[in-house]
Order: C-alpha cells, then sequence, then structure tokens
C-alpha cells in the first residue's frame, strides 16, 4: 500500500469516526486532489501551474508569494503565546490573503480556469 493510498485511509477513517462522534464533518476521501481539468486530476503545485498554462514571471511571483506564506504560517504554528483558535484564525487568514494574492498574478482566463479546477473537486 502506498502512502498516499495510507493518508487517503487515514483520512477516510477519521471522517467516518469523526461522523460518527457527531465532533466533526465528513471529509472526503480525495482530500489530497485541487480538482480535475479535462477528466485529469490536478494534484499539486506542478500539475496546476502546467494546467494553467502560467508563464515564467508568473510562476516566480507565485513561488515567491507561497514562500512568504510558508514563512508566515511556520511563525504562526511555533508561536506558542497563540491560543489553538487563534492560531488557526491567523493560518486562514494567511491563506486567504496568499490566494488572493495569487489570483492577482492569474490573467481573467486563468482565474477562470482556476474556479472551474476547484469547482471540479472528486
Amino acid at each position: 500500500m502506498s502512502i498516499r493510498n495510507s493518508l487517503g485511509a487515514v483520512v477516510a477513517a477519521a471522517a467516518i469516526i469523526g461522523g460518527l462522534l457527531g465532533s466533526a464533518p465528513p471529509v472526503p476521501a480525495a482530500v489530497h486532489t485541487m480538482g480535475t481539468y479535462h477528466g485529469h486530476y490536478i494534484s499539486g503545485w506542478a500539475q496546476l501551474a502546467r494546467a494553467l498554462r502560467l508563464t515564467p514571471s508568473q510562476r516566480t511571483r507565485i513561488n515567491r508569494v507561497r514562500a512568504r506564506a510558508r514563512a508566515e504560517m511556520r511563525a504562526v504554528k511555533n508561536n506558542r503565546n497563540l491560543t489553538s483558535a487563534q492560531r488557526q484564525a491567523r493560518l486562514l487568514e494567511i491563506r486567504r490573503a496568499r490566494m488572493a494574492e495569487g489570483r492577482a498574478i492569474l490573467t481573467p482566463s486563468q482565474r477562470r480556469k482556476l474556479t472551474y479546477i476547484r469547482a471540479h473537486k472528486p
């Protein structure tokens, strides 16, 4: 069994147990995919960049945004002065800001394609 399948099984089991206990909403088993485009699964940054046909300049700019977000998230995760709820709220805030910043780099047609990919998650 591969690591990906093992992780999927763990996520599915956690979702089922969480659903039975009523503590968390069920999580889809295919969490690892970003979505599909023309029937092909998009499962990582490189595949998404290819599907969106990013230019080298766009890739560079988005990679900078991603690196900055990773550094910010790492700092938040390591900050023991925050409560769990504060930490989660700050991480969500960083993710949303990163997404908005990344979407601003895309052309209108790339934004439409990204919306389509995300809307067609398995």
